[in-house]
């Protein structure tokens, strides 16, 4: 099998995976242990299926290896010392800070995603493709917890998906690295430990997050 056909299986197989598990773990949120296996698998298995297909292809290697040597890591080391600083005030574990399912969505979607698509359509339009599917992955919410989003909040929380997605799509464009992403999508998880009982609208806000 050539390169590149091998490498667009691998990509097809590691996002069937990506959003069969996502829903499941949802799915069966009702059932802590089941759900919580298929988190933690989720965290292994998808990691580990981005990684092959990245080392299927010689351009995606070299892509992979210019955003890794992209100065923006500064910028990522410096919010990381931030937020263990203010875990550490606060008495919480510092591991705390990373969110496993954030960096997996940068490396896959704006990453590995955005990489893939450019190949077959302009790179301006894989951004809005990626945003579009980082919006249906998360949309498991609306399928499992719909008394959750009632009225317009389900439409808004849609907007607000695809937003995100588009944000952090063209930031990893203009940037060619996902450094800036993982502090934007990692910050603003950690903003929730010390997020006050405020309007439930803020919870929208966050979506995809």
């Amino acid at each position: 099998m050539q390169t590149g056909r091998r490498t667009l299986v691998l990509f097809l197989l590691t996002e069937t995976i990506v959003f069969l598990l996502f829903y499941l773990f949802l799915a069966f949120l009702l059932q802590p242990s089941l759900s919580a296996t298929l988190y933690y698998l989720y965290l292994f298995v998808v990691p580990l299926m981005i990684a092959i297909t990245i080392a299927s292809d010689p351009d995606l290697i070299r892509s992979a290896i210019k955003s890794i040597e992209s100065r923006d890591w500064v910028f990522l080391v410096t919010a990381l010392f931030i937020w263990g600083y203010i875990f550490a005030l606060h008495k919480f574990s510092p591991l705390d800070i990373f969110y496993g399912i954030a960096i997996i969505d940068e490396v896959n979607f704006r990453f590995l995603m955005i990489k893939m698509l450019s190949r077959y359509v302009r790179k301006e339009y894989a951004v809005i493709i990626q945003a579009a599917l980082f919006m249906l992955l998360y949309a498991n919410y609306l399928v499992f917890e719909h008394q959750g989003y009632p009225g317009l909040f389900a439409p808004l929380y849609m907007l607000d998906l695809f937003s995100m997605g588009v944000l952090y799509g063209v930031i990893a464009y203009l940037r060619n690295s996902i450094y800036i992403d993982l502090i934007i999508h990692i910050s603003l998880f950690d903003i929730i430990y010390f997020t006050p009982p405020i309007p439930y609208w803020i919870s929208y806000v966050m979506g995809g997050t």
